[in-house]
């Protein structure tokens, strides 16, 4: 008997945002293999569209069953990945960088089937955060590969604001605006971000917020509010290093405003890891927050995608939620 294979979609989809969840598929799920080989073209300035041959081959020589599809515009990796999950795919490899990770996170958690297909990541975009998370940054294409063959899968936690999920990490201020200056930005990895942060810290006002978790409620100044399920934010800083993935619980790093001085002089420790303890920063676990402005709409961003949203947020988390591929 032969099996029932993807149809690759070439046709150019509607766009629907990240966030805006339809309740409907806008296409029937095609028949799958087992392993879909998600590929957002564009990811890392155009390498994954140049490796995606090279990637299937090395994916085939791993799961066998495994078929290609590209994503062709903003939001079509959730579509894809939630039509693949209803229809039977078992595990959805993304090869790309933490925006395609989360596309393929939102299209899978928000797929009407039980249980969920496993997440793998074959890291070639700019910051590769979560392919820290799991094991494969660093790795070439084919060890990539041979690496999550023989890896396990974990069920990780997951976050929520409005609609919308991360699986790494969502922030307001400071973060927000280097977001949204690297994703315009030819360069890759952490000069990329080296040089958002320069950029944007002359032209950042720090934000008057409140603050309300179970335990209590405040006002503060802040520079970055990061709300993490992994440590590891911007391609390399170590912004929230206790964290762990599947312990239930968010981990919240608060900067308070800081001088120019101040500011050049603790960045390196943020990428060692080695920030918590200064009097500008407050780190602390929960497993819900409220992030209200009092300056009006935030600027945030969801695993490095720069959404503007209300003036108030709640962020909650879904523990062991999503089922992910670690080498």
């Amino acid at each position: 008997m032969v099996r029932p294979v993807f149809k690759t979609a070439t046709e150019k989809p509607s766009a629907a945002p990240v966030g805006s969840i339809p309740t409907r598929s806008r296409h029937p799920p095609p028949a799958l293999t087992t392993t879909l080989l998600l590929v957002n073209p564009a990811a890392g300035r155009g390498r994954a569209g140049r490796l995606k041959d090279r990637a299937l081959t090395a994916c085939r020589s791993a799961w066998s069953d495994v078929t290609l599809m590209e994503t062709t515009a903003p939001g079509d990796g959730v579509d894809r990945a939630r039509h693949a999950a209803e229809a039977g795919v078992e595990l959805v490899l993304v090869l790309g960088g933490d925006g395609a990770v989360h596309e393929a996170a939102n299209g899978i958690l928000t797929a009407r089937t039980t249980p969920l297909p496993a997440l793998g990541v074959l890291p070639v975009g700019t910051g590769n955060d979560y392919a820290k998370l799991t094991g494969t940054t660093g790795l070439g294409i084919e060890q990539a590969a041979s690496r999550l063959r023989s890896g396990r899968v974990r069920t990780l936690d997951v976050g929520r604001i409005a609609s919308e999920y991360f699986v790494n990490s969502a922030g307001v201020g400071f973060d927000a605006e280097v977001a949204r200056r690297v994703n315009g930005m030819r360069l890759r990895g952490p000069p990329a971000y080296l040089l958002a942060v320069a950029q944007a810290y002359g032209s950042f006002k720090p934000l008057r917020i409140r603050l309300v978790t179970a335990r209590e409620g405040v006002e503060e100044v802040v520079l970055v509010i990061e709300v993490g399920i992994g440590g590891v934010v911007g391609g390399g800083f170590r912004i929230n290093p206790g964290a762990s993935p599947d312990d239930g619980l968010f981990d919240v790093c608060l900067v308070r405003s800081l001088s120019l001085f101040e500011f050049l002089t603790r960045l390196p420790l943020v990428m060692l890891g080695w920030h918590t303890r200064l009097r500008q920063v407050r780190c602390f676990k929960t497993d819900r927050l409220t992030i209200e402005s009092l300056d009006g709409p935030l600027l945030a961003h969801l695993d490095g995608e720069v959404r503007t949203l209300g003036s108030r947020l709640e962020v909650t988390i879904e523990p062991a939620r999503l089922p992910v591929l670690f080498a």
